[in-house]
């Protein structure tokens, strides 16, 4: 079907792009797995601790790592909109990829996407590879119940769009352990 080939990462598309050492593993997974570790600490106090997670292909093997850099205040006060650093690493230790964001004051909470395109509300990531090179920003879409993200190359050409669930809560009906799938579609030339 047109949706399961727009959603297949596919290695064709990517050999456009040179691929940073300990990246081109991503050319040979047709899925990632990214599960968060929650600290215990963070469940019984409720205080905010620093993001890790851990990335898998579907076998289940672990492939790379990511934590986050963020200050200690900015994660009690601002919560999802705080600014963070994401140091991806290989299973060596070696980091492969940054991730940045910087705070938006006025950013909408996470489910409220109808106000994203507008400046104060839209989240935008900036995306190393090595760290200290960009190679790509991610840009949060204007859309209405549904994430939509534009992905553009360094020198700001659109090369790939992203929409994920409606669905993204968490309560009864949803549980901790979701599987969330994004359909990408890549532009032509």
């Amino acid at each position: 079907s047109k949706q399961q080939q727009s959603s297949v990462w596919s290695s064709t598309a990517l050999e456009n792009y040179e691929l940073s050492s300990g990246l081109e593993l991503l050319t040979q997974v047709d899925c990632l797995l990214v599960h968060q570790q929650i600290e215990l600490l963070e469940i019984l106090t409720n205080w905010e601790a620093r993001n890790r997670y851990r990335i898998k292909n579907s076998a289940g093997e672990q492939l790379l790592y990511a934590t986050e850099e963020s200050d200690v205040c900015a994660r009690q006060c601002c919560g999802p909109q705080r600014s963070f650093i994401m140091h991806i690493c290989d299973i060596t230790g070696a980091e492969v990829l940054r991730v940045s964001r910087q705070l938006k004051c006025f950013a909408c909470q996470p489910a409220c996407f109808c106000s994203a395109g507008l400046e104060p509300c839209s989240h935008e990531l900036q995306v190393e590879a090595p760290p200290g090179t960009v190679i790509a920003r991610v840009r949060q879409q204007r859309s209405c119940m549904q994430p939509r993200y534009e992905i553009q190359d360094a020198t700001g050409r659109s090369v790939l769009f992203i929409r994920g669930p409606k669905c993204i809560c968490r309560g009864p009906c949803c549980t901790m352990e979701q599987e969330f799938k994004f359909q990408l579609t890549w532009t032509s030339e």
